[in-house]
């Protein structure tokens, strides 16, 4: 231990016994009111981080649906049946699913409308329902996302241009206002947006957003100092048919990998 001064006298404390009580409290961070953007260009009151690393998507053009396969899994809840459809990629492919899902009760056939849920190395359907199915059939079809391009721009750049050139010949349009980031890829998507304050923190990015004229918003936690985007300017689609009639015993995970950081790439004007 190190003082800054001259020491007269140090005075040591030492515990000899903890006393353990359990205990409940009630803390309100924002008195009275919800912690809540107005989605509207602002300077958020509260800053939230992202700890999730951003994701080195793999180069893939097109997918081999024939080392793929749909996996099912039928849990009982209280008053309800879970549904659960999944497929196991490989790492680090963007991918958009795209399912069509018919559930199966004797003679009986009803087409489902679940929820996609995407990972960096799958790709899940969830569904809730009263029955319980005997057999599960349908497609997926699995937009692949090639050509990624990873744009870099800092917040500098954003207040003085509006329109940066991609891959392949095409555009990004792009507007920040405050904590509200509009784009616009003309000829392609966007697989992966993040945003990080001055000090290399990663914002939380709200799950509102708008969508008008082809332009969407999203919203931060925050003020972006920088920007990132991941561009993919070309599209594959794999469509993958199934029919099963034993679900499995026990849901097959979507894995997130631990994969760092990668160092941003210079600035594309």
């Amino acid at each position: 231990m190190v003082f800054a001064g001259y020491v007269e006298t140090c005075l040591v404390v030492g515990v000899q016994r903890l006393i353990d009580h359990t205990f409940m409290a009630r803390v309100t961070l924002n008195p009275g009111q919800p912690v809540a953007l107005s989605y509207e260009p602002e300077v958020p009151r509260y800053t939230r981080f992202d700890q999730m690393p951003l994701i080195n998507y793999a180069s893939v053009s097109s997918l081999d649906v024939n080392g793929l396969a749909v996996h099912w899994h039928q849990e009982k809840l209280q008053s309800r049946f879970k549904q659960i459809l999944s497929v196991e990629l490989p790492e680090n492919v963007a991918v958009q699913p795209s399912w069509e899902v018919y559930a199966h009760e004797k003679d009986n056939r009803v087409r489902l409308n679940g929820s996609s849920v995407v990972d960096n190395q799958g790709v899940a359907y969830r569904y809730n329902g009263y029955k319980q199915v005997d057999r599960m059939s349908g497609s997926v079809w699995l937009n692949v996302c090639g050509q990624i391009e990873r744009v870099t721009l800092s917040q500098q750049d954003l207040a003085h241009v509006c329109c940066v050139a991609a891959a392949r010949g095409k555009y990004l349009d792009l507007h920040l206002d405050k904590n509200k980031l509009s784009y616009m890829v003309l000829g392609g998507d966007v697989v992966q947006l993040a945003a990080f304050d001055a000090q290399g923190r990663r914002l939380k990015q709200d799950p509102a957003w708008r969508f008008q004229q082809g332009v969407k918003s999203v919203y931060f936690w925050g003020l972006p100092d920088k920007v990132v985007l991941d561009v993919s300017t070309q599209t594959r689609v794999a469509r993958l048919d199934f029919n099963m009639t034993k679900p499995l015993d026990r849901e097959r995970p979507l894995y997130t990998t631990s994969v760092k950081v990668p160092t941003l790439s210079t600035d594309l004007k």
